[in-house]
């Protein structure tokens, strides 16, 4: 082919110059040093590198869980590459020294080493020689160290799968199980009210039903934040950021996010439930004629509800429909609700109970049962620790509970209704406490054994023999029916 005028001539292909084989310059001898020394300086990086690249197989035994696996990867992925550059800032200064010392005793002895040796870079045979003159300098021997260091704790944190994985199962599992019951307990409370908004009885339960939205509110709101899934990443994400701690530390990690999320998940569950068990459906079943009290009644009610709160809640829930109908009807009229708030301050609200079963007494006419509001006493009999009354009945000249609360037990409210029966027409005050403290002993040993599974039909105390019914109430046992077999008791005769 001719070339054209003015054309560029074609490249000629230019061949790498071969490595002289003159002896090596100084120059040239202190790089090669150089050369080794940083190679040595960085074998952990590279080792750690090509590890983490069969972390997958190293770990299938240890973690069978694809998804916990790639945890673990991630974890020891960072690991090793902090723990390595970790590792050779302990040992970087060191390198000048190492050249030095290296190129002092290969400049003052033969040794025989050819530009071919060194260019571009040395070669292996070349790189154990120079490593004959410096594996004894402090950076040589720091690197070979912590190379080993490096090993030793990478097959150590390989164990770690065995004491954290069950660790942390475990306890996402107990969270798992409080989320449940939460979630539960949340779908029951909005269950509830609809059912109090069924029955248009709102107004008339506010101070239960406002404490225990707000309770709702919270319950929800720590279930989209403490579900288990959410609360392993979290413990995943730490895990990786302190991927370099110690054992111990990650254990603390685990154990400072998961059991705390589960003991608040318990705490709002319990809560929660037992607000329910006060708006229970036998409660609004009970009150469910409110919803039909016209005026002035209803006025009157909500006025005496936003003057006593949750204690006005409970003397209605003690009470039958005919009872219920005969204290609205009669506290609409103002000398009756005065006279019940001058006997009964806000603040002192121990005898309302009482004072309600005054003013519901069929017996009697409402501005008699007025005035007995003032005159009668009301002495209730003496409780035993840790009972409360949660509302009241007259026995005779004694005020004995109509209804209890001890500890997480407590009865309905309108359940105790065979004492008169048992006790007889006029009990002694001694007599009627001494019943009343065995009531409670058996009543709480019925729930207790509610609680475990192993209920009996009767119970035997003091040679009396008690039907005690429990049922369960959002998880909390209730007594629903107490006897002590009725006219049969031994208690009729027994003198006190």
């Amino acid at each position: 082919m001719t070339e054209q005028p003015g054309a560029i001539p074609p490249r000629q292909k230019q061949e790498p110059p071969k490595p002289s084989k003159d002896p090596v310059t100084a120059a040239e001898l202190r790089a090669a040093i150089e050369a080794v020394l940083r190679r040595k300086g960085t074998r952990g990086m590279v080792w750690a590198e090509s590890t983490t690249k069969r972390l997958d197989a190293e770990l299938q035994a240890a973690v069978p869980d694809p998804v916990r696996r790639h945890v673990w990867i991630a974890m020891l992925t960072q690991f090793l590459k902090q723990r390595s550059a970790e590792l050779a800032t302990g040992y970087k200064p060191l390198f000048a020294a190492a050249v030095t010392a290296g190129f002092d005793a290969m400049h003052t002895e033969p040794h025989g080493i050819l530009q071919c040796h060194v260019l571009p870079k040395p070669d292996e045979a070349t790189v154990s020689q120079i490593e004959g003159f410096v594996y004894e300098t402090e950076f040589y021997v720091a690197a070979e160290a912590a190379l080993t260091t490096l090993k030793d704790e990478f097959e150590a944190y390989k164990q770690r799968p065995a004491t954290l994985e069950p660790l942390l199962k475990m306890f996402l599992s107990a969270l798992a199980t409080e989320c449940t019951l939460l979630d539960g307990t949340v779908q029951q409370a909005h269950t509830t009210f609809q059912d109090i908004n069924a029955k248009q009885l709102t107004p008339f339960l506010e101070p239960l039903t406002i404490p225990l939205t707000s309770m709702f509110q919270s319950g929800q709101t720590l279930l989209a934040s403490n579900r288990p899934s959410e609360i392993a990443k979290q413990v995943d994400v730490g895990l990786v950021a302190a991927c370099a701690s110690s054992l111990e530390a990650q254990k603390k990690l685990i154990v400072d996010l998961v059991p705390p999320a589960t003991s608040a998940c318990q705490i709002a569950q319990g809560k929660l439930s037992f607000a329910l068990c006060r708006l229970n459906p036998f409660l609004l079943a009970r009150l469910a004629p409110l919803k039909d009290l016209v005026e002035p009644q209803r006025s009157a009610c909500l006025t005496l509800l936003g003057t006593y709160k949750t204690p006005w809640i409970l003397c209605l829930g003690s009470l039958t429909e005919q009872q219920l109908t005969m204290l609205t009807t009669r506290c609409a009229r103002k000398e009756v609700r005065d006279a019940l708030t001058k006997r009964v301050k806000p603040g002192n609200i121990g005898d309302l109970g009482k004072v309600v079963h005054v003013l519901v007494d069929p017996t009697v006419d409402w501005d008699v049962a007025c005035g007995n509001v003032q005159k009668f006493g009301y002495t209730g009999i003496t409780l035993t620790d840790g009972v409360t009354a949660l509302a009241w009945q007259p026995i005779g000249a004694c005020w004995v509970p109509r209804a209890f609360a001890c500890g997480s037990m407590e009865t309905d409210l309108a359940c105790l209704k065979h004492m008169p029966e048992e006790l007889g027409a006029d009990p002694s005050q001694a007599k009627a406490a001494a019943y009343f403290a065995d009531l409670v002993e058996v009543c709480v040993q019925a729930c207790a054994e509610w609680s475990s599974g192993e209920h009996k039909a009767t119970i035997v105390r003091d040679g009396a023999t008690w039907t005690i019914r429990v049922r369960g109430l959002f998880g909390h046992p209730q007594v629903f029916h107490v006897d002590s077999q009725y006219k049969n008791s031994v208690w009729v005769k027994r003198v006190i």
